[in-house]
């Protein structure tokens, strides 16, 4: 019996298909644009970084660049400082990538139309942060 990995390695990807406006059942929104900037609005951080538990609400300017790690097609998102998170009732000042893995349809997610997500908690829960591109 053959075991297959739940790698995206679809070469067809292209750079150009992640521009637009993407978002998340909480109401997320990510905007990424051409020239590789973009902007996060109501980015639910605590999704992201499980280990602090931080509850805070991103919105800012970013940029973006769709990458490989590990032979995985992902997208990189950095914050610079300048944007800031609202923390505790306060604004506060950060700098942090995330990388996006990219999903799709079909029995191993192996199809289009893409998504990125970011795994909230243990990737095995299967538990995600999921963004759809508006159409």
């Amino acid at each position: 019996m053959f075991l297959i990995g739940c790698v995206n390695k679809n070469k067809t990807l292209k750079e150009d298909y992640f521009i637009g406006t993407w978002r998340s059942d909480d109401n997320a929104k990510i905007v990424l644009k051409k020239d590789g900037k973009g902007e996060l609005f109501n980015f639910n951080f605590k999704n992201v970084d499980s280990i602090s538990k931080i509850d805070s609400i991103l919105n800012g300017d970013c940029e973006w660049r769709f990458v490989q790690i590990y032979g995985r097609d992902q997208v990189t998102i950095t914050c610079y400082d300048g944007d800031t998170i609202q923390y505790l009732g306060k604004i506060v000042r950060t700098k942090f990538s995330i990388n996006f893995n990219i999903g799709g349809t079909g029995l191993f997610g192996q199809s289009p139309p893409w998504n990125l997500y970011v795994f909230i908690g243990d990737p095995d829960d299967f538990n995600r942060y999921l963004f759809i591109k508006d159409k």
